[in-house]
């Protein structure tokens, strides 16, 4: 009942306002001075005209956010006119009539106000005065902290949500996390519309709610906006080993965040190769990278088969010298015992470079080839030219292709020996760090198996990178204000895309 009686006391009042006839709710307030809402209205008249709000004499939560959205208004400046707020609105002029409609004066009688209307007496009314173009200054400091619970308490669920979000956002962007985070455990996103997945989303980033509440978010909510829901989302996930729902949710990311972007892929690609999807996995790469993380993950994508056209692209397009690639990945197969996919990885590298040397004499070593292993070992260490550089270049060479052979012979053993006698001459050649390196490779080839010299590669499952740090720009809510209806709900604002009253459309 007391509802439906303040409702039936600001019908006049709103019905005015909601025309966007604030000359006419001016004679309205001028008319119902005391009556309930009739302060709140005021106010209002106040705010749409940029004008001077006192201090708060008794708490009142919705005039509390007339205030709250004034100080708004000066915060955004003259860029409120270009924001998604209602300044967008407020700063236009025509966007309110403020004719009071008084009558004409000529040959009318005129004395002092008074509280008593005689039969046929109009009230003079003052119109309302646009001042935005130089606005008042802002409202006095107020202690807005418990504004949240008392609109709750209230009953204005969706405005006490919507003031949570703004008061929150305000305060995590002034780095007052711990303040923030009290005022976001009061945020109900489901009251808060468009803003809804906003809301969610800083619920999430300070802890109200859990990591795995962003999977539900990042599946409701689409388009750019929503990458770093998507970004906690994929790596809740990926953490957990969840692979399906990483490649599903991951698909289409977008947005202009290249790191929380860039992971997100990342991401997808590692869910491909988990799942061995891998000719999506090659085509999900993203190619404008050149992180360790992606070349690994190329490097996973295309294991295990011989190189096609579209994995030697993948390759070339993540490496400055391709060659390295195709080595890695014959170097993988090799040690699988694919000799077939190294043999494809092989001819993929210009024959003239060291690397290729050190590609064929493996190849030679793991087929069990003598001849073959004999003539690449020559054509990789006999010495051209007096230079320092290039023997130091071949010795290091020698080296990787030492520790490779030895990696190699418990699984390809057959040649063991031949290749530690051939090494360990080479140790006695170079001397010095080469040659240390050298004689190590040999005493493994020469133990039995190579096993018990722990030179034996145990392929490491590759970690989840860690996220990057999500940062956001938190949009504005359109308007913080909770404004009767006339029927006994509220209002925050009038439509987006609604006509300019008397004046041109938005």
């Amino acid at each position: 009942m007391i509802a439906l009686l303040l409702a039936v006391a600001a019908a006049p009042f709103a019905d005015a306002f909601w025309d966007r006839d604030l000359g006419a709710l001016a004679r309205e307030l001028l008319e119902h001075r005391g009556a309930a809402q009739a302060a709140l209205f005021e106010d209002l008249v106040r705010l749409c005209d940029c004008e001077t709000l006192a201090p708060l004499e008794t708490p009142d939560p919705l005039r509390q956010l007339v205030r709250i959205e004034a100080a708004r208004g000066a915060r955004l400046g003259a860029k409120g006119g270009a924001s998604e707020t209602l300044w967008r609105d407020l700063l236009r002029k025509d966007f309110f009539r403020r004719d009071p409609r008084n009558p004409p004066l000529e040959n009318a009688l005129a004395w002092p106000d008074e509280e008593e209307l005689w039969t046929g007496e109009i009230r003079v009314v003052e119109a309302p005065r646009w001042r935005c173009d130089q606005p008042a200054p802002p409202p006095a400091a107020q202690d807005d902290t418990g504004l949240a619970g008392a609109l709750r308490t209230a009953g204005y669920r969706e405005a006490a949500s919507r003031f949570a979000y703004h008061r929150a956002s305000r305060l995590l962007a002034r780095g007052e996390k711990t303040a923030a985070a009290e005022q976001a455990r009061g945020i109900d996103p489901a009251a808060l519309g468009e803003l809804g997945h906003w809301a969610a989303l800083l619920r999430i980033q300070l802890g109200a709610d859990g990591p795995g509440e962003a999977v539900a978010l990042a599946r409701a909510w689409s388009g750019p906006q929503s990458l770093p829901a998507r970004a906690l989302a994929a790596d809740h996930l990926a953490r957990q080993g969840r692979w399906p729902e990483v490649a599903e949710l991951a698909e289409g990311a977008e947005g202009s965040d290249r790191a929380l972007l860039d992971h997100v892929r990342l991401l997808r690609v590692r869910a491909l190769v988990e799942l061995s999807r891998r000719e999506e996995a090659v085509a999900a790469v993203p190619r404008d990278t050149r992180s360790e993380l992606a070349r690994d993950l190329a490097l996973e994508a295309v294991a295990g088969r011989p190189l096609d056209a579209a994995s030697i692209e993948l390759l070339s397009a993540l490496w400055p010298d391709p060659a390295d690639a195709f080595a890695k990945v014959a170097e993988r197969a090799l040690f699988a015992g694919a000799l077939e996919v190294a043999r494809s990885a092989a001819a993929a590298i210009p024959g003239s470079g060291m690397r290729a040397r050190i590609v064929e004499a493996e190849l030679a070593f793991a087929a069990g080839d003598r001849a073959a292993f004999q003539a690449s070992l020559a054509r990789l260490t006999t010495a051209q030219g007096p230079r320092i550089s290039e023997r130091l270049a071949r010795g290091r060479a020698a080296a990787e292709l030492a520790g490779a052979l030895a990696s190699l012979a418990p699984t390809a053993p057959a040649l063991r020996r031949e290749a530690a006698a051939a090494i360990d001459s080479l140790a006695e050649q170079y001397g010095g760090s080469i040659g240390r390196e050298l004689a190590t490779a040999v005493a493994a080839l020469r133990t039995r198996n190579a096993a018990s010299a722990g030179v034996v590669r145990i392929a490491a499952p590759l970690p989840v990178p860690d996220l990057p740090q999500v940062l956001v720009s938190w949009p504005e809510p359109r308007s913080l204000l909770a404004i009767p209806d006339g029927e006994g709900g509220l209002r925050d604002w009038f439509p987006a895309q609604a006509a300019f009253a008397g004046g041109p459309s938005p």
